[in-house]
């Protein structure tokens, strides 16, 4: 089975995104043209507005998970020059999980922060986060001395 999507977040900065893939415990891969999927569409979810079946499994870079089998594609944005798309298959349980579930919540909110302490870090102000665990799992916090 297939469900590919595209993440709703737009990447403008690989060095973000390789730290997001870092701090899940993940890699980015440069350069790597392929991704791994399902293999092949077998038409029970419909396909992200302005893919084909031939760019599945067609990438720029990778994000790949140590002990997963499926890998998130990173493609060239259809709607913003010089930006990327995330392209995943959901249908496998482990990295559906690692990404936080169909709308890859978890990596989404990974990603913001990462821009965020960048973002401080590069105008100067001290940036320190925090993890607080909670019986359903984790929060995190950030803090940015202004």
């Amino acid at each position: 089975m297939s469900h590919n999507e595209i993440i709703e977040l737009e990447v403008t900065d690989l060095k973000t995104l390789a730290n997001t893939a870092k701090r899940l415990g993940g890699q980015l891969l440069l350069n790597a043209k392929t991704y791994e999927w399902f293999g092949r569409n077998v038409g029970d979810y419909p396909l992200p507005e302005g893919i084909e079946v031939k760019d599945l499994g067609k990438c720029e870079h990778k994000i790949k998970f140590p002990g997963i089998n499926y890998e998130v594609g990173v493609i060239k944005s259809k709607t913003q020059k010089g930006a990327y798309s995330l392209l995943w298959d959901f249908f496998d349980g482990s990295l559906k999980n690692k990404m936080g579930g169909s709308k890859a919540i978890t990596f989404i909110q990974h990603y913001t922060m990462e821009k965020t302490k960048i973002a401080a870090m590069q105008k100067g102000k001290l940036c320190r986060e925090s993890v607080i665990k909670t019986q359903i799992g984790e929060k995190r916090r950030m803090v940015i001395n202004v």
